[in-house]
């Protein structure tokens, strides 16, 4: 369940009562899961056709979901044409993703926000506000032009049209405020409440219950920010406001402004984004915010290279190129400057992001991408590849399978324990070292033999992702064997018989259309994103895994909009 912290039609009321207001009622916590007394492992059931789900899935909850610093940001430079701080930094992520779900408008970011409105306020007013609202500029406005102005401005902060109770509300403050201060604070403070309006401040997938129906309707306003926020990270734009307007958000329409939405640059930026959530790659940005936290990194210019590198593969073959799931996870192509060349032996002298084609005998696709095995590898030894890491993101993130870590078991201690037994441990591979510690314990050998091959398989890959056939002399294993996949057992020689496995594994299609509804709803882990999984990878497979079909397919299902019909 969740609790509003401000109620959406609040009055004015001090700093110190929103604060209070707003910090006792939280969302609810982040459910933590207990770890198991042995480890458990589990993947979902390839589905077959005869378990494609033919009936939509049931509706799902109705929710309030804060803003995250991004959305805050875009939405206040797309209403107010003014930049917010950039140091101004929250949000929350769920599985991976930034989807402001688990979001808390707590006491202090309440207090950063209050902070941050009135200098918002004024930086609009002295540079866009005789231009937009020229009228409140009149001294003293009428109360026609601040009724129009309110109702105006309210309409692009809530995202939908202003009850009357509401613009008489604005109206009345904004004359209180006049009788109180000068004329120029009270237009700043009228900003400022709505830039700390929780129907600002919220996004709502709360919907409508129409007379005889158990289950609410976003309205079309919530499903233009709906569209909006998760394919833009904005408030919607006038076009979809206009739409919505005039009642016309479904089917066809919606595949119309998906379309045109994922062609601008903020809808490509929204698939990278997803893409990025998908492979836990919140280490790939890290690198290029604080290099130096990353001993490994040659550069700062080549933390910024490998996240370029990510980026542009991902418009090139997903938004660009064949666009479907296996051509990400197999095209032998990437782009690199002279800081990261070397990590795939290619000469290159110049500070551009130059597209190169491999050859796809040591790598191909986006799991052997440098930048995401760098993100998934040591931050300070170059030479560790950090086989445990890579594997729960293969098992977890592309197949959609769990592993619990046993309880009890000191894993520090044991790899100590293993360097004071095997002479030279420091110059063993670290699948040797692996090896050596698993021979300890029962329970680490049940643990990890479930995701430990997923991680061997990509041994070849050093901490920056540079191709490597040997450590001090001693030579990688990459080969794994008697792996299982949808298509049964299989043997790998090395990383790129393994990603062409990976793109035509059936449990790898119908998690990536769980990993998107995750995306898109906020919703975690259970049997919502699981029934939607199912449902649109039926689809997903009728138009050969194209990503880009299965972004329209899903905003254009009518169930999407359905919510349970129970008070958040």
């Amino acid at each position: 369940m969740r609790t509003q912290h401000m109620k959406p039609n609040e009055k004015h009321i001090s700093r110190t009562q929103i604060a209070a207001r707003l910090a006792l009622g939280a969302f609810a916590a982040l459910t933590v899961t207990a770890c198991t007394s042995k480890s458990v492992l589990q993947f979902d059931a390839p589905s077959g056709e005869e378990q494609i789900f033919a009936a939509p899935p049931a509706p799902g909850a109705v929710q309030l979901r804060v803003l995250s610093s991004r959305e805050y940001k875009n939405s206040v430079k797309a209403i107010l044409g003014v930049d917010v701080k950039p140091d101004l930094e929250f949000g929350a992520r769920r599985n991976g993703f930034e989807t402001s779900a688990d979001g808390l408008l707590d006491q202090n970011l309440l207090s950063a926000l209050i902070e941050e409105a009135p200098v918002v306020a004024e930086n609009y007013i002295v540079t866009n506000l005789a231009n937009e609202y020229p009228c409140l500029r009149d001294v003293p406005p009428g109360d026609q032009c601040v009724r129009d102005s309110v109702a105006a401005v309210g309409f692009k902060f809530f995202r939908r049209p202003l009850t009357e109770e509401e613009i008489n509300d604005y109206h009345n403050y904004y004359n209180e405020r006049r009788a109180i201060d000068d004329q120029h604070l009270a237009t700043v403070q009228l900003f400022s409440r709505f830039l700390l309006s929780a129907n600002f401040l919220y996004r709502s997938e709360l919907g409508k219950l129409a007379a005889g129906e158990s289950t609410t309707r976003l309205t079309q306003f919530e499903i233009a920010s709906l569209i909006a926020f998760t394919l833009t990270a904005t408030t919607p734009d006038t076009l979809l406001m206009n739409d919505a307007k005039s009642g016309k958000l479904s089917g066809d329409t919606i595949r119309g402004h998906v379309r045109r939405l994922l062609k601008t640059a903020d809808g490509r930026n929204a698939v990278i984004r997803f893409m990025k959530g998908w492979l836990k790659l919140d280490n790939l940005d890290d690198m290029h915010r604080n290099p130096d936290r990353y001993a490994k990194l040659q550069s700062a210019d080549q933390a910024w290279a490998l996240k370029r590198e990510f980026e542009l593969f991902v418009k090139d073959v997903v938004l660009e190129g064949a666009g479907t799931l296996r051509a990400a996870l197999t095209e032998p192509v990437t782009y690199v400057n002279r800081h990261t060349a070397q990590l795939y032996g290619v000469q290159n002298d110049g500070d551009s992001m130059t597209r190169v084609q491999l050859d796809g005998t040591r790598r191909g696709g986006i799991v052997t991408l440098a930048s995401v095995m760098a993100a998934h590898a040591s931050s300070t030894d170059v030479n560790r590849d950090r086989p445990v890491q890579r594997g729960t993101m293969i098992l977890k993130q592309i197949m959609c399978g769990e592993v619990g870590i046993p309880s009890g078991l000191d894993v520090i201690s044991a790899g100590n324990q293993a360097a004071s037994r095997v002479p030279n441990y420091q110059d063993l591979t670290t699948r040797e070292q692996f090896d050596v510690i698993m021979q300890q314990s029962e329970s680490c050998v049940s643990c990890h033999q479930g995701f430990m091959p997923f991680g061997y398989v990509l041994g070849n890959f050093n901490a920056l992702g540079a191709f490597v056939t040997d450590f001090r002399g001693r030579p990688i294993n990459a080969a794994v064997t008697n792996v299982p996949m949808s298509r049964g057992r299989r043997n790998f020689d090395g990383p790129v018989a393994f990603v062409k496995e990976l793109a035509e594994d059936e449990r790898v299609h119908r998690c990536f259309t769980k990993q998107f509804a995750k995306f898109v709803t906020g919703a975690d882990n259970g049997p919502y994103v699981d029934d939607l999984g199912r449902y649109f990878h039926a689809g997903f497979r009728r138009k050969k895994f194209n990503i880009r079909d299965l972004i329209e397919d899903f905003f254009s299902e009518e169930f999407l909009y359905q919510r349970k019909a129970t008070a958040p």
